[in-house]
């Protein structure tokens, strides 16, 4: 949890000081993040956890 917290934070500051460097960082950490959560939730057996994948979905994966 540290590592969302921390990039939540990034991602405020980025955003008060308009910082694009520092939002790049974030990208940099959270998009490796999003092909690994996929990919964990590929492993699923059928039925477990895809409707939270589905379209309209926080991650923005369809």
């Amino acid at each position: 949890m540290a590592l969302y917290l921390y990039m939540h934070e990034a991602l405020v500051a980025a955003n008060v000081h308009r910082d694009i460097a520092r939002t790049h960082e974030v990208l940099e950490l959270v998009v490796p993040l999003q092909e690994t959560w996929r990919q964990a939730a590929e492993r699923l057996p059928a039925g477990h956890g895809r409707a939270a994948l589905g379209p309209g979905s926080v991650s923005g994966v369809a």
